[in-house]
């Protein structure tokens, strides 16, 4: 027990960064020291969530103090409810990585106990956090499988709060008639069933969305319930999401004291909360009235610390939005050189979405700062022009050709620029778009397994999807990374590892690791989706034959450039090929494709067999297709 105790301790230690206090205050000691870890797992659980509204670094550190105790002592059944937990920590952190690894994790663990409930409320969770980035394909899948699920359960409570769900994801879209039907009957649903933690959520969605149809009375008046109920529960989080939503329609209809007062109350329990994201909004909504009141030097504290804000959650919408106020506030105050440059950063950030009245804001703004600029010069030519009237005849005329061929210049180099800009655009839109349609594919995949009982078809089946996914993989880091037109080798390799670890199930176990030798290697999408295809099919095969009955092992793979040449190795350290009679009765499929894309590269393959393990070594050219970028 003293044992556990002090492991317990030093990991409560290990966490003290996510907190302000740096020991566990007294109620985590007395918790500590019991002796039944089930219950010392319940309270600290019980702690944790009481201080989730008003504390979310507390709370994360104490849930993950039960994690590991619960870790420690195999407490199956606590664990996923803990990582479910950590999930809404890390969504309401603006950590949204984090958030769905732990979902992700905890929906895992729900599916393995045939758990509906808990695995609704999860979908639940994933699609709140995809609706925050703005995947909203992937918010309404999981946003309608937990109402499907809720709807099998015969759950209306449930069914109620995926409306609610779903009404967010539509609201995010700008589609207010679809989030007034879906708030709607979730809003009906919990206020019959007195559910007053949902019914004040549904009551916000209303009012956001009949604010954004233009109904500013319907929406305070939702706003206002859903204030009071969240203030009766001292929901401090809450309290702040509503308090904003209301000052948005006090904007909206210019009663500016009002709006500010809500803003500001809202703004400090954010900061108290550590809520970056809703603090950046708010910022930017107090800097913005203050322009709007012509209060230009209020506005520009607010304004200025709101664009540090955006730079951690990577808001880009909102970034542009922020450096026009900062752009408009800085013209207003006369500094031309900061309103300048802020204009250009919207410019450059948000140039894709720019309309014609932008487009008109920043030529003026432009104008001026130039027009300053050439006062002096003006001057100075109009002494010389009582001096010397031939000479300014002539200098005039030369000036204005320059000035003309000059403009004509930036105009022609002004109009490349943005033709390029939305060319870039449109490569990474189509990227996503194929990345989103290769997801719906490999999801499509995944469903119909569940069906199908014969295993050969099934491994097909989930051989196809992994395919897929690799291809997927592919167009999400190109139009994710810097250039839409290389793929970065290194790390779409280690990503694509991960993913078939995880669809068999190995990435949270330690039966199987995987080891990485890669050189820093861009490649164009063609060869680079060749070279994914290829290494899907080695590593799935030695996952698949070269460790049975949880034999441990590693695998090596490694991608480099040799003498103006590019090798690939697979290697494994299993039982080998003659050792595994599923792989000596198979198709052989993958192998075949292995050498037919191997053909298409025009490069040589090796296999390398021994007693202990299996090696496929691959070399080919550096041709036409093929650029390495170090």
């Amino acid at each position: 027990m003293k044992k556990t105790l002090l492991k317990t301790l030093a990991f409560l230690f290990s966490f003290s960064a996510f907190s302000q206090n740096t020991l566990p205050e007294s109620s985590e000691k007395k918790i500590l020291l019991l002796n039944n870890t089930l219950l010392k797992i319940r309270k600290l659980y019980t702690l944790a969530e009481s201080i989730n509204n008003t504390d979310i670094g507390s709370a994360k550190r104490i849930f993950h103090l039960s994690y590991h105790i619960a870790k420690e002592n195999n407490h199956q059944e606590w664990i996923p409810k803990i990582e479910f937990n950590l999930g809404n920590v890390g969504a309401n952190l603006n950590q949204p990585d984090s958030a769905l690894y732990y979902y992700n994790r905890a929906l895992y663990a729900f599916q393995k106990q045939n758990n509906l409930k808990w695995e609704a409320k999860t979908f639940g969770r994933i699609c709140w956090v995809y609706n925050y980035l703005g995947n909203f394909d992937k918010a309404l899948l999981y946003g309608f499988r937990a109402l499907t699920i809720y709807q099998k359960l015969n759950d209306p409570i449930g069914i109620a709060k995926a409306n609610s769900d779903l009404a967010s994801v539509f609201f995010s879209q700008n589609k207010s008639e679809e989030a007034i039907n879906y708030a709607q009957k979730a809003y009906d649903e919990q206020k019959q069933s007195n559910i007053l933690r949902d019914l004040s959520t549904s009551a916000q969605i209303l009012g956001d969305a009949w604010l954004l149809s233009g109904n500013s009375q319907k929406a305070l008046t939702f706003l206002n319930e859903s204030l009071n109920i969240r203030r009766l529960f001292n929901y401090d989080t809450d309290i702040a999401l509503s308090l904003n939503s209301r000052a948005n329609v006090y904007k909206k209809k210019r009663q500016y004291i009002a709006a500010l007062a809500d803003y500001k109350e809202s703004l400090r329990i954010a900061q108290n909360s550590r809520i970056y994201w809703l603090t950046a909004s708010i910022t930017g909504s107090i800097g913005h009235i203050y322009n709007m009141m012509r209060k230009y030097r209020e506005a520009l504290p607010y304004l200025i610390e709101n664009e540090k804000l955006l730079k951690k959650t990577f808001r880009s919408q909102q970034a542009v939005d922020n450096y026009k106020l900062l752009a408009d506030t800085y013209g207003q105050l006369k500094k031309y050189d900061s309103a300048f440059y802020f204009q250009k950063k919207a410019s450059f950030i948000g140039d894709s979405l720019l309309n014609a009245q932008k487009n008109f804001q920043f030529s003026s703004l432009k104008t001026q700062y130039e027009s300053e600029q050439k006062e002096t010069q003006i001057a100075l030519q109009n002494k010389q022009l009582s001096e010397d009237r031939i000479k300014l005849w002539t200098l005039s005329s030369f000036l204005g050709l320059m000035i003309i061929g000059g403009l004509m210049l930036f105009r022609l180099i002004r109009t490349l620029r943005q033709r390029n800009k939305e060319k870039e655009y449109l490569i990474r839109e189509i990227h996503h778009r194929v990345k989103n349609n290769l997801q719906v594919l490999s999801s499509l995949l995944h469903l119909q397994s569940k069906y199908i009982k014969d295993k050969a078809a099934l491994e097909a089946i989930r051989e196809s999807e992994n395919r897929v996914e690799a291809m997927g993989l592919i167009h999400q880091k190109l139009y994710m990374g810097i250039n839409p037109g290389t793929v970065d080798m290194n790390d779409y390799l280690k990503n694509l590892g991960i993913s078939l670890l995880d669809s068999f199930g190995l990435l949270t176990t330690e039966q199987v690791t995987i080891n990485y030798k890669l050189d820093p290697i861009y490649l164009d999408v063609d060869t680079a989706m060749i070279i994914g295809l290829i290494v899907n099919e080695l590593l799935t095969n030695s996952l698949k034959y070269a460790f049975p009955e949880g034999r441990t092992g590693e695998i090596e793979l490694s991608f480099c450039e040799e003498n103006d040449k590019l090798c690939l190795q697979v290697k494994d350290n299993g039982i080998g090929s003659a050792k595994a009679p599923e792989l000596n009765n198979g198709t052989a499929f993958g192998l075949n494709l292995v050498k037919i894309l191997s053909k298409k590269l025009k490069g040589d393959s090796k296999i390398i067999e021994t007693t202990e393990g299996y090696s496929t070594f691959l070399q080919f050219e550096k041709v036409m297709g093929n650029h390495a970028v170090y």
